[in-house]
């Protein structure tokens, strides 16, 4: 990376910061080995669970969410593909959703569940970017 960056990418890159503590707790499960990985669902019915399922069983008691199931409880309201708006306002992202976010990666920007559906990436990697860049 070079020290000067187009104005946007720091713009993007500090819009993108993540409360430390979630963070720190996130990229701790992520790099833990602990969840069985998947693409393109939060979590499988086996338990296996994408980053952003890993975010939510992090931030589950915070949000009073569950899982049943493939799906994250709360409330009424069923999330089986992308977090509830709740689990974005405890990672103190209030203009955006975590889904959206953005991290540099192969000369571009990538939003999360794109690297972990897209990519070849493991959990571990994905926490390694997320804690080098949010």
């Amino acid at each position: 990376m070079t020290l000067l960056q187009p104005c946007w990418l720091c713009w993007e890159m500090a819009m993108n910061k993540l409360n430390p503590e979630v963070k720190r707790k996130w990229v701790k499960a992520l790099k833990s080995g602990d969840h069985k990985e998947i693409k393109g669902q939060m979590r499988s019915m086996n338990g296996a669970m994408d980053v952003l399922g890993v975010l939510c069983d992090v931030l589950r008691e915070e949000v009073r969410g569950k899982w049943e199931n493939e799906s994250f409880l709360l409330s009424r309201t069923s999330h089986i593909y992308l977090p509830p708006r709740r689990v974005s306002i405890a990672c103190g992202l209030e203009d955006k959703r975590v889904e959206d976010i953005e991290i540099p990666f192969n000369g571009g920007m990538i939003p999360l569940y794109r690297l972990n559906d897209d990519t070849n990436l493991t959990h571990s990697q994905i926490g390694d970017l997320i804690d080098d860049h949010l």
